[in-house]
């Protein structure tokens, strides 16, 4: 589970640029905000929307005062902070999470682990000592009850598959989509948006790379895995 500090609710009403959202507070001050996702996020940060702001600490000498982490959309919550998965199944693997069809419990939990020309997220091994590199993506974008991957090209995710894809050709490699969001029946790569991610995937998958899409409950304060209803259908 992901629990922010101190939050509270405001209203979007501009993002002048990726990295900053215009918000108005519950008393009617206008405050700039960092936005945690330097996605496009268009169907979901339109003016008038109800927004929640994860306050810095005391003392905290970054720029703006909080971060938009979460958005809320046809009356549930959104979370679109893009280090939000990460941290999440972080804590879940040192609580004990256990993927489906990888013995548990792991051990030799690393983060940020380089391959090649880049760094896969994590990598741990099994009961038997079999190495699993494992990457992970943030998925906030749904079209009726399909979520949808990436919400804009990605040249550095279709790069991961690819190293990932040559990784599981002779080792465990898996990617797991973290759905930010509930009420999602399957997961499928986003065709429109970015057709070469989508024929990566496949490809990957073709030479060995294990796929999970888990989906989230987010609340104002955080997030977490599903405890019913976890797994998402693939339609890749």
């Amino acid at each position: 589970m992901i629990l922010y500090e101190k939050v509270s609710e405001a209203v979007f009403l501009a993002r002048p640029n990726r990295f900053i959202a215009q918000c108005q507070l519950p008393h009617g001050d206008i405050i700039e905000v960092h936005v945690a996702n330097t996605g496009r996020c268009q169907e979901l940060l339109i003016r008038g929307a109800q927004v929640i702001l994860a306050w810095a600490s005391p003392g905290s000498k970054r720029k703006t005062p909080a971060t938009l982490v979460a958005v809320k959309r046809g009356g549930q919550w959104i979370n679109i902070d893009s280090q939000a998965p990460n941290r999440l199944v972080w804590s879940e693997l040192q609580e004990g999470l256990v993927f489906p069809g990888i013995a548990g419990p792991y051990q030799g939990l690393k983060k940020e682990v380089k391959f090649e020309n880049s760094r896969i997220d994590f990598s741990f091994r099994d009961r038997h000592g079999v190495k699993t590199w494992l990457e992970v993506k943030g998925v906030t974008l749904k079209v009726g009850e399909r979520a949808l991957f990436p919400d804009a090209p990605t040249l550095r995710g279709k790069r991961h598959l690819d190293e990932l894809g040559e990784l599981a050709q002779e080792n465990r490699a898996a990617v797991l989509f973290v759905i930010q969001m509930e009420g999602i029946k399957t997961f499928q790569p986003n065709y429109q948006t970015h057709p070469e991610f989508a024929q990566s995937l496949k490809k990957a998958m073709e030479q060995g790379l294990e796929v999970f899409a888990w989906q989230c409950q987010v609340f104002p304060q955080g997030l977490k895995f599903h405890q019913t209803q976890r797994n998402v259908s693939l339609d890749i």
